[in-house]
């Protein structure tokens, strides 16, 4: 995993760089369950629907 995406990820500022999304662009559910659970954020997805 690329740690300086996820540095940015994290920032209070994130959300309004939009840096949230754009770390989300092409992640898994599982990627987003990971990192969820390293960082202690709440689990949102911004892309489609979830793979079945």
């Amino acid at each position: 995993m690329d740690t300086s995406a996820l540095a940015r990820f994290t920032r209070d500022d994130a959300e309004q760089h939009g840096w949230d999304q754009a770390a989300a662009a092409g992640r898994c559910d599982h990627d987003f369950e990971c990192i969820a659970a390293v960082t202690g954020q709440p689990l949102q997805w911004y892309g489609p629907e979830r793979r079945k």
